[in-house]
């Protein structure tokens, strides 16, 4: 049948493989978000290969902090004071690892793929929010929260004694929520002004092919 021709020919048709620069030149549509995307994907790769060695090195300095206290205890609450430190440590050590690991993800993206499952995975990659990564984003939150919830409450009755702890929870609850609230706002923007619109084209011309095959009338 000529829909069933249409949809095999879709699975082998590939994603040209084009040059970086810019895409002036290019040939069809196709070709142009190509070059878009390898352009963004190049700026991505570069971005967590920066945030590997960030995160790499604020855990070295945790470990350094966590074996002084584990050496020389401090004052007050040396067992807390060595479990959060501890804590932040595997926490920017985790950092590190997923940053090194989605920099290696994008560099062994295979622009050739055939175009449709090629365009699935982009749109995949370029939403706001990839569900596929919450059962890793949503405990590492959980986490760094508690942690740093934790660190402010110690610190809060070491220099407020008089206050009471509810103060110190309302007040570490309200900073929390505020800095959650900017850092999405920040990121929902950079995300409309770099990654949108890309995303938007993947969805196009996903459409367009889609329309393309559901058009045809199967024939015997």
């Amino acid at each position: 049948m000529e829909l069933n021709n249409l949809k095999k020919k879709a699975q082998s048709v590939r994603a040209p493989e084009i040059a970086l620069p810019g895409f002036e030149g290019a040939s069809s549509p196709l070709d142009g978000l190509i070059a878009r995307l390898k352009e963004q994907d190049a700026k991505d790769r570069k971005w967590f290969r920066r945030m590997k060695f960030f995160f790499a090195v604020a855990a070295c300095v945790y470990v350094l902090i966590f074996t002084i206290a584990w050496i020389y205890p401090p004052d007050t609450d040396p067992a807390l004071n060595r479990l959060l430190l501890g804590i932040f440590a595997l926490v920017f050590l985790s950092a590190g690892l997923r940053s090194a690991l989605k920099a290696r993800r994008i560099s062994q993206i295979d622009y050739s793929e055939p175009v449709d499952s090629f365009l699935k995975n982009a749109e995949h990659r370029y939403r706001f929010a990839d569900p596929r990564e919450l059962w890793l984003t949503l405990p590492f939150i959980v986490i760094a929260s508690a942690a740093s919830g934790m660190a402010w409450m110690s610190a809060f009755r070491r220099y407020f004694p008089s206050l009471e702890p509810s103060v110190g929870l309302i007040s570490f609850c309200s900073f929390w929520v505020v800095v959650c609230a900017v850092g999405g706002v920040i990121g929902r923007r950079d995300w409309k002004r770099r990654r949108a619109p890309i995303l938007q084209e993947i969805r196009r011309l996903r459409a367009e092919l889609n329309a393309e095959e559901q058009g045809k009338p199967d024939k015997e």
